[in-house]
């Protein structure tokens, strides 16, 4: 039977779906740096003022703000960076099948960092989900344009695999959903207000009304998937949780198949990497305590 915490987690993962799918129709009209940057400030003024209304004796300042401004960096900071920086140089492919490696390095940090001891079928599980991701998300027909865009891509799934633990890291100290996100943000929009001038002119901030909709609209939804993945993660196991986390991509093909018609068929490839992500969320559910 699922617990809670894996509930959330599989909330959690339909909203960021919902997300992704929204972005598909943002990046006709605006950059990647972009939507990070809406999202950043964005969730700093929606979760700053849940935080002063809803958790106005907690104290900010204390060793968990670290944790929770080095999470913001990771993820969205350097992690979205480096993820765009492989899909312009190795394709959108390539890339997200290896950011999709995500959970390993969340569950590696959570070792490391929160001395948890995955058994045997937590990592199965969590290599089978990352499996069925790639297979899902891997188009044979990508081009390759740079090479280094695999070190950008991997560095981008190391950051986004290690954000996850520390902010857990974060609500040990600072219990408050609502005040971590809002640190959060601010080492988010720090980040990425410094390497700004390390991008090409064109993929920097762009004020199309279009995309900074979109992108509004794609952030207020990964604000509610904020509010269901930090609860998952203080209540269960990082190692646990943020594998199924990293199930949206099923959930990505199920909205395309849902509301665009899309005409891509059930073939051999999304089959078995639906049940890939299937057995794999079966085998933390089941023996993964």
């Amino acid at each position: 039977m699922l617990s809670f915490p894996i509930l959330l987690a599989l909330c959690a993962s339909l909203c960021f779906a919902l997300a992704d799918f929204n972005i598909r129709f943002a990046m006709r009209h605006s950059t990647a740096y972009t939507g990070s940057m809406v999202q950043a400030v964005l969730h700093f003024f929606i979760f700053g003022a849940l935080a002063l209304w809803l958790a106005a004796d907690v104290n900010w300042l204390n060793q968990g703000t670290w944790w929770f401004l080095a999470s913001g960096a990771a993820d969205p900071g350097v992690g979205v960076i480096c993820f765009c920086i492989g899909i312009s140089r190795v394709g959108v492919a390539r890339a997200a099948s290896i950011v999709g490696t995500a959970p390993l390095f969340s569950t590696t940090a959570a070792m490391i960092l929160l001395g948890e001891r995955p058994n045997v079928w937590t990592w199965l599980g969590t290599v089978a989900i990352v499996v069925g991701v790639a297979v899902l998300t891997y188009e044979p027909r990508s081009e390759i344009k740079q090479k280094s865009g695999y070190v950008y891509a991997i560095l981008g799934a190391v950051c986004l695999g290690l954000a996850n633990p520390l902010r857990k890291l974060g609500l040990e100290f600072i219990p408050s959903t609502t005040v971590g996100l809002t640190i959060a943000q601010v080492g988010s929009i720090l980040t990425l207000l410094l390497v700004a001038p390390m991008l090409p002119a064109g993929t920097r901030f762009s004020k199309n009304p279009r995309g900074l909709g979109f992108f509004s609209l794609s952030a207020l939804i990964v604000a509610l998937a904020y509010s269901m993945l930090f609860p998952a993660i203080r209540l269960g196991k990082v190692s646990v949780v943020i594998p199924f986390v990293h199930t949206s991509p099923l959930f990505v093909i199920l909205l395309a198949w849902l509301f665009l018609r899309a005409k891509e068929k059930i073939n051999h490839r999304l089959l078995m990497g639906a049940l890939l992500i299937g057995f794999g969320a079966a085998a933390i559910t089941g023996f993964g305590k």
